[in-house]
Order: C-alpha cells, then sequence, then structure tokens
C-alpha cells in the first residue's frame, strides 16, 4: 500500500532554518520516495511501512543530531498525493 506523510519540522532554537534544511536534506537523501517541499511543509509518498520506517529513523536522527524539535504530520494511508 502506498501511503503519504505531509511532516512540517518547528526547530525548538532560535536559528531556525539551518535545523529545518538538515532535516529537509536528511529526507531527501532516500531514493525510494516521491517528495516535494513547500514553503510549509514537506510531503512524502512511498511505500506504507517504508515511508514509516523513514520518518522513524530521520526524526530519530535529527533529535540526537540537532536537538529538540516538534513534528506535525498528517499522513494519508492508502493514498498518493504527488
Amino acid at each position: 500500500m502506498r501511503s503519504t506523510v505531509e511532516i512540517t519540522i518547528y526547530p525548538s532554537a532560535e536559528d531556525y532554518l539551518p535545523p529545518i534544511k538538515s532535516f529537509i536534506d536528511r529526507i531527501n537523501s532516500y531514493d525510494d520516495f516521491h517528495i516535494q517541499t513547500t514553503p510549509t511543509a514537506t510531503i512524502i509518498c512511498g511505500e506504507h511501512k517504508a515511508l514509516m520506517d523513514m520518518i522513524s529513523v530521520a526524526t530519530q536522527n535529527h533529535r540526537q543530531e540537532i536537538g529538540l524539535g516538534f513534528f506535525v504530520m498528517k499522513l494519508l494511508p492508502g493514498y498518493e498525493a504527488i
């Protein structure tokens, strides 16, 4: 089943752009997904399990490397938005 996640990160840092760019770069390093970044969110489409696994790893890595950040996600299981 293919699914879509829309994700937005709100870094807990005064200089918020570098953590956002780092997270987007991390997401874009994956080749198995269709990814579209807009000014307010990144939309990721792919196989559901692989998508959930990637989100889990990417958010954990962000926490370990950058620190605290808040993620807001919308999940559309069984639907490919882009």
